[in-house]
């Protein structure tokens, strides 16, 4: 289970945070205090396996506050593929047409990972707020 630091005046930090990346600095002001409001922090020591391939997805969207992650996947034969790494700013969890498929790829932490977490819900309602 990840561990979960705290922070002081989490929701004015979480947002200047969020405005420093895309997609995040499309968001109007009213939507990004509503995701900074709701995120969750949680911490992965190196070596986390975060999201495994052929699970069933969380729906969560992962933001990397510190840290790093490699993203891949692992073949029939057991060969691993690697598709990206990511660093502070960046994102990862299921698109939303992937809907309740399993996994395709693993999310691994390559360093200790401290990520923002937004639940389906609250991510979704801040993209669909701000579109035509």
């Amino acid at each position: 289970m990840p561990k979960k630091p705290r922070e002081k005046h989490a929701g004015q930090k979480r947002k200047e945070f969020l405005k420093k990346y895309p997609p995040f600095t499309q968001l109007d002001n009213h939507a990004l205090a509503k995701l900074a409001r709701h995120l969750t922090i949680e911490l992965y020591p190196a070596g986390t396996l975060i999201m495994k391939q052929g699970d069933r997805p969380s729906g969560s969207l992962h933001i990397i506050k510190e840290g790093s992650v490699r993203i891949y996947t692992r073949t029939m034969q057991g060969q691993e593929n690697v598709i990206d790494f990511r660093g502070m700013g960046d994102t990862f969890g299921p698109f939303p047409l992937e809907g309740d498929r399993p996994l395709g790829i693993s999310v691994q932490a390559v360093s200790d990972a401290v990520c923002y977490v937004a639940d389906r819900p609250v991510w979704s309602s801040c993209w669909t707020s701000i579109l035509p």
